[in-house]
């Protein structure tokens, strides 16, 4: 049934950029028809047509139907009158989420069930939340919709087009009836039936679904049911509280702080495939897999005072049943479209992602493997030839890649069979075709390989609350500034639990986008699709900043090399890291001198060569270079969308890439580790420090007896 989602309170607009302080480019915007148009708008066409009277009434109790007729770009979804009146009687019966929803409680004439709405004393919020659930300010024509990935509506929901038989589909039960209207400010399609949004809590949500009983039982037995009912987060955070126009000109800034979750959990149908009905059966092999993990899981090696439960206290985060479920949960919340990026790596190229999980110091990876350049499936710990290592120092061939990364075992598949990832009301549901546990290879053979972690994906607010991987033309439409590109946003105080700001407001930080803000002429760079970024985006940092960044663990126990991958300008500043186990800056030890994000690629300290004109494919100077503690950027990601006219490996006319190492030392899987980057020249206080990614190498990779790290 489809469910009501009523906001509390609303979304603060700010100004975005009007000059982009970020770089010497600016935003050239097209006003000539801002304000008014001579052609048809979407409200003009909802208006005619009398199947969407009831719609686009609701757009007028919104506020929003002068948004609508002036300048910018929607997709629309404009459900039809029967689909609007079914909407609102699944509201007024639904009693569960709320009593009534906020409608009018009052007595209504028979067959005017939509009255129940107009007469609301909540009108026009509720009229302002079902028309942000079915509204994007980005524009999807029906091609567009079955060629590309789930798309997120003004409101947050995000949803998954899908074709059914002959029909267009959203999420599989809403059918677009009428599809490509094109106006002037956008595309209506007319579909049967609202978007499904829940406002159920995971496990409620699991419950409803029908799919997971074995799942939502063990959840109760062990007490997660109630973890996973956490939805927002107030304490901590120095909200700004001025003027966005006047005093951060440059980004927009989040208003309310999300808590959220992503459960991969094993259908009813899966378990019983492998004997298991129900969740004392389930508990039973929790306790065959995990009773002797201690074995090759270094924390609990570490800490023998830990005992593995085998019995019946359940609640025990360190009982079977309880570390088997999770391992399958983490603190963010990730649609399936969002669970692995693809934007600027090599065509032919994986892309991937490491994921913290609830069960302590641990991770899984998830890969995207590709098929004609496009992800086209999701597994989980899938087990690969030699990945990252080669037996050709410097190969940089689509063969050297495919060698190194052909699959041994595929792993788990999230979301290959029927059934479907499911949205609650703070987080996300997805179904895997395989069961999933924390066991030897995981440690000793997934994760043996070369990490590489895109800054952001270590702030589990950043995902939950939509800001990382989103284009500016999502955040544009989110925020409300159709008028102006959103290409920033900037992060409050205290915002990220894993970040630690120690100087306040001398620590300006900012999210960069993905680079499509800076796509063709009305861009910021006509020539480049993107920063020469990890992923196309970039933790930036202005100011005599002063801050630590909480680091993910290691798969086990070891000898570890920490890299800092970063793009070369004279507008950077000199950065001392430092370590330690906790973000008390009296406990840090220093690494290494402070690094100077501006000297040149070429100098004698870097003292990188192009790898295209060494006769040995730059392997000589790669040997060197690493002995002096830097690397060449990799060879996995360009300028470019698809990784196409040179990598950040060789193409430095541009944006010079190179990766710094900051440390190789023994790290400990149960240890925390915080990394504090401080500037070294605090009277320049408007430097800028960018962070892109961060690699953590074991030596079984820098290291390897015979085989070389690879390029990629």
């Amino acid at each position: 049934m489809t469910k009501f989602i009523h906001k509390i309170g609303g979304m603060v607009a700010g100004v975005a950029f009007g000059a982009l302080a970020f770089t010497s480019c600016s935003e050239q915007i097209d006003e000539s028809n801002l304000y008014t148009f001579t052609g048809e708008t979407i409200t003009d066409y909802l208006r005619s047509d009398s199947t969407l009277s009831d719609f686009a009434k609701i757009t007028e109790y919104a506020g929003l139907s002068d948004r609508l007729s002036a300048y910018g770009t929607y997709t629309c979804f404009a459900p039809t009158n029967e689909a609007v009146k079914e909407y609102i009687k699944e509201l007024w019966e639904d009693k569960k989420s709320a009593n009534h929803n906020g409608l009018y409680t009052g007595d209504v004439s028979e067959g005017n069930t939509i009255d129940r709405l107009w007469k609301s004393e909540k009108r026009d919020s509720l009229c302002k939340d079902i028309v942000e659930a079915h509204l994007t300010g980005l524009k999807k024509t029906s091609n567009d919709l079955l060629a590309g990935s789930d798309i997120t509506m003004m409101g947050g929901n995000t949803h998954s087009p899908k074709r059914v038989g002959d029909d267009i589909t959203i999420d599989g039960t809403t059918k677009i009836i009428n599809k490509d209207h094109e106006v002037e400010n956008g595309v209506v399609h007319t579909i049967d039936k609202l978007f499904y949004r829940s406002t159920n809590y995971i496990i409620d949500e699991m419950e409803n679904m029908g799919i997971y009983s074995i799942w939502c039982d063990a959840l109760k037995q062990t007490g997660l049911d109630e973890v996973l009912k956490e939805h927002i987060r107030t304490n901590g955070i120095n909200w700004f509280t001025i003027d966005p126009e006047t005093k951060y000109p440059f980004a927009e800034y989040p208003t309310t702080c999300k808590v959220g979750f992503t459960v991969f959990a094993e259908t009813d149908k899966v378990l019983q495939n492998k004997g298991i009905t129900n969740w004392k059966e389930l508990a039973a092999k929790a306790n065959e897999w995990y009773k002797d993990c201690a074995s090759w899981y270094s924390y609990l090696e570490d800490h023998p005072e830990i005992k593995i439960s085998t019995g019946t206290d359940y609640t025990n985060q360190w009982n079977t049943l309880n570390m088997f479920l999770r391992y399958h949960i983490l603190k963010y919340s990730l649609s399936m479209d969002k669970l692995v990026y693809s934007y600027n790596e090599l065509e032919y190229a994986d892309v991937y992602e490491y994921v913290r999980t609830l069960l302590p110091y641990t991770m899984f990876k998830l890969t995207g493997v590709k098929e004609n350049g496009a992800v086209s499936s999701i597994w989980i710990n899938r087990v690969l030839n030699n990945p990252t290592l080669t037996s050709t120092p410097g190969a940089n061939s689509k063969d050297a890649y495919k060698t190194a990364n052909t699959p041994v075992e595929d792993g788990i598949q999230v979301a290959g069979g029927s059934a479907l990832s499911r949205q609650a009301s703070n987080g996300w549901i997805h179904p895997i075709n395989g069961i999933l546990r924390y066991e030897k290879k995981v440690p000793n053979n997934v994760l043996n390989e070369r990490m590489r972690f895109e800054f952001m994906s270590l702030f589990d607010e950043s995902m939950t609350n939509q800001i990382r991987g989103y284009s500016y033309q999502e955040l544009s439409s989110r925020y409300g500034r159709n008028d102006r590109k959103i290409g920033a946003i900037r992060i409050p105080e205290g915002y990220f639990e894993n970040m630690v700001i120690y100087n306040g407001e001398s620590s300006r930080v900012y999210y960069l986008t993905k680079d499509e803000a800076k796509t063709g002429n009305n861009g910021f760079i006509k020539d480049w699709d993107c920063w020469l970024d990890y992923q196309g985006d970039e933790l930036f940092v202005r100011g005599a900043y002063d801050f630590a960044i909480k680091l993910p663990p290691v798969p086990k126990d070891g000898t570890y090399e920490l890299r800092f991958g970063y793009v070369i300008t004279g507008k950077r500043t000199m950065v001392q890291f430092s370590l330690g186990h906790s973000s008390d800056r009296s406990t840090m030890t220093t690494c290494d001198i402070p690094l100077d994000q501006r000297e040149g690629i070429e100098s004698t300290t870097i003292g990188w060569t192009d790898p295209d004109k060494d006769g040995d494919l730059g392997a000589a100077t790669d040997k060197s270079m690493h002995n002096r503690g830097w690397m060449r950027g990799p060879n996995y990601f360009s300028n470019y969308k698809k990784g196409a006219e040179g990598t950040a490996r060789t193409n430095i006319s541009r944006q010079p890439h190179i990766r710094r190492v900051v440390t190789k030392q023994f790290f400990k899987q149960g240890e925390d580790n915080w990394f504090r980057c401080k500037t070294a020249m605090p009277e320049n206080t408007e430097a800028e420090f960018e962070l892109d990614y961060i690699e953590i190498v074991p030596a079984s990779v820098y290291n390897h007896p015979t085989l070389t790290e690879d390029v990629f």
